[in-house]
């Protein structure tokens, strides 16, 4: 269908590519460490 999954987590891009390697990830996981992109979509979630 052309759709494509991504991931945006608040941790580091480092932290975000070692969790990548070591889980296998086929898709790509994006680096929001300040959820600027989670804030404008208002989809924050806070523990």
């Amino acid at each position: 269908m052309g759709a494509r999954l991504i991931a945006v987590s608040p941790q580091t891009a480092k932290r975000a590519a070692n969790i990548t390697e070591q889980y296998g990830l086929t898709f790509d996981l994006l680096s929001d460490p300040h959820n600027s992109l989670a804030q404008q979509y208002g989809i924050v979630f806070h523990l």
